[in-house]
């Protein structure tokens, strides 16, 4: 009985010391990154640094934020931390100009969570960073043309009809729309349609697998969140997964389904995923054909 206890005591140690080590680390080190840099800064606390009220779900990031921003206006540029993690925030438009301009290829990463391993749907534009995302930028840019916009146009239209529809037989029954589930619904209806080059029916049927699988993306899940902009380091390192495992293995069968069906049947259609397969296929966008929209459609 003494040898187990003896075990648990030096396990407890070892964790208070190892808790303590890192205590001062961060403590004398990570929150002294902008003293010994010279750079004016808000006092952290462990270990929230300058965002604890978003932490308790007081505030959002863009809150805390803008408090600082109001302490520090006179600076042409302040310290802060997000959690352990030290940020520079600019105030002066000459310097911003810079970064977003001339100097952007040293300041174009987001420094949220992205592992493609291990979450796929974590790997896109507003999350990658360095060349995957330059790459990435590069062949998604013709997608997003007047004329391709233009193209996909009637889909997104029919989509609006079909709403309008919707909302004249709601008001049929009852005088009071909730027009937030209607409106979700709608937009279920265009991102299936334009993405994915589904007609899933979200407004008629609206318990649909797209429309369900849709809700699990945006479900709560508040310290997953925290952890993906906070901390996305140990994300990586515990290999965990910010998006629902259900929602990736929905959305990654629906593509690889859709994209064999297209192929198999020799199929085109003016969509996203009509742009993303021949991406796949010749490693670029085909450009706008002027006659490709007769007048008068748009």
């Amino acid at each position: 009985m003494s040898v187990l206890s003896d075990i648990w005591d030096l396990k407890f140690y070892l964790l208070a010391g190892a808790i303590g080590a890192i205590y001062l680390y961060v403590k004398l080190v990570i929150f002294k990154y902008f003293d010994r840099r010279g750079i004016p800064y808000e006092r952290p606390t462990f270990p929230f640094g300058n965002v604890s009220g978003v932490f308790r779900g007081k505030m959002s990031i863009g809150e805390a934020c803008a408090e600082l921003y109001k302490k520090h206006r006179q600076s042409p540029y302040f310290g802060m931390f997000i959690s352990i993690n030290p940020a520079l925030v600019i105030n002066d438009p000459e310097i911003i100009r810079h970064v977003l301009t001339k100097d952007f290829s040293h300041f174009h990463d987001r420094g949220i969570y992205v592992d493609e391993k291990v979450d796929p749907l974590s790997g896109h534009l507003f999350g990658l960073s360095g060349e995957t995302w330059k790459n990435l930028r590069t062949k998604l840019t013709p997608t997003f043309t007047s004329g391709k916009i233009k193209q996909m146009f009637p889909i997104v239209n029919q989509c609006g009809v079909e709403l309008g529809d919707c909302v004249e037989k709601v008001l049929k029954i009852d005088e009071t729309v909730e027009i937030k589930d209607i409106v979700a619904r709608y937009t279920t209806d265009v991102i299936s349609n334009v993405a994915f080059g589904l007609e899933t029916n979200s407004l008629k049927e609206p318990n649909n697998e797209f429309r369900r699988c849709g809700q699990l993306v945006f479900a709560s899940r508040p310290l997953m969140s925290m952890l993906s902009f906070f901390m996305p380091s140990l994300l990586r390192i515990l290999k965990m997964s910010v998006t629902d495992i259900r929602v990736i293995n929905f959305f990654t069968k629906v593509f690889s389904d859709t994209v064999n069906y297209r192929k198999q049947n020799n199929i085109k259609r003016h969509d996203m995923l009509n742009m993303l397969m021949q991406l796949m296929d010749k490693g670029y966008v085909e450009t706008d054909d002027a006659n490709e929209i007769p007048k008068g459609k748009v």
